[in-house]
């Protein structure tokens, strides 16, 4: 069965928020408060642009993911080294001074870390 995140094309597994329901392609959230987009490239820009944007992109990756993947739904720890040790950065690196490729491989590796399959 697919993932969540795959079916709702929303890789980052983005909540539906106020600012989330703005963006182009949001089209609904699903039964447990998920943002739903009606392709992954609008919910891949989402979770960039969340990631860049100013509550993300002054912080370390430590404590970036501590924000975005807080300990009262996920094992944080565990998804910080998961994605430090996939993408190859150090968890004080700052997100806006992560290079185009570094910041690609922060964003994939927590794409997988969210679960992203199609089956």
């Amino acid at each position: 069965m697919a993932s969540r995140s795959y079916r709702n094309h929303n890789p980052g597994n983005l909540r539906a928020t106020p600012w989330v329901k703005s963006l182009p392609g949001y089209v609904g959230e699903d039964d447990q408060g998920f943002a739903v987009f009606s392709d992954w490239v609008f919910g891949l820009s989402a979770m960039m642009r969340l990631l860049r944007g100013g509550s993300y992109r002054h912080r370390s990756i430590r404590e970036a993911i501590h924000r975005y993947a807080p300990k009262h739904e996920n094992d944080t720890a565990k998804y910080i080294i998961f994605v430090c040790r996939r993408a190859g950065l150090v968890q004080d690196q700052v997100i806006e001074a992560l290079t185009p490729d570094q910041f690609m491989a922060l964003v994939s590796a927590m794409v997988i870390m969210e679960g992203w399959k199609a089956e």
